[in-house]
């Protein structure tokens, strides 16, 4: 949005488009330090020190927590190690932010509404960049 080469692209948008994307990008500017840092944590790549905390915030005594199970099938594709501590570690490292005076319920379901209402406006803003440049510069 920032970029002097996107400008002649923007004036393109008709008003109601405009308006749309100045709403993305207004909502997408006001929590973009909660973005970076939850993408950074957890998107894509899991950072050392998440997996580190989550470590750290498994329950004691907890079976299966680190266990690892090697699965032979006659499949090339699913052979191989299978984690199963997985859900639990990835659990815990979206708890990363966590208060621990909060409940961890709702301090799920506010970072999973973020997530969702950020999505909902990158895609539109990658719609109307599709519909307003790409579509008519591939002639769609």
């Amino acid at each position: 949005n920032g970029l002097a080469e996107f400008e002649p692209i923007r004036r393109r948008f008709a008003p109601e488009q405009r308006a749309q994307w100045n709403v993305a990008i207004a909502y997408l500017a006001q929590h973009k330090a909660r973005i970076d840092k939850e993408r950074n944590v957890y998107g894509g790549h899991v950072s050392a020190g998440a997996v580190q905390n989550a470590v750290e915030q498994f329950p004691l005594g907890k079976k299966q927590a680190l266990e690892i199970e090697w699965i032979e099938r006659s499949s090339s594709t699913r052979v191989g190690p299978r984690f199963r501590f997985a859900p639990d570690l990835m659990g815990r490292v979206m708890l990363h932010g966590h208060d621990s005076d909060a409940d961890e319920l709702t301090y799920l379901r506010e970072l999973m509404a973020l997530t969702a209402e950020g999505f909902e406006h990158a895609t539109n803003c990658t719609m109307l960049i599709t519909d307003v440049y790409v579509a008519p510069h591939f002639g769609f």
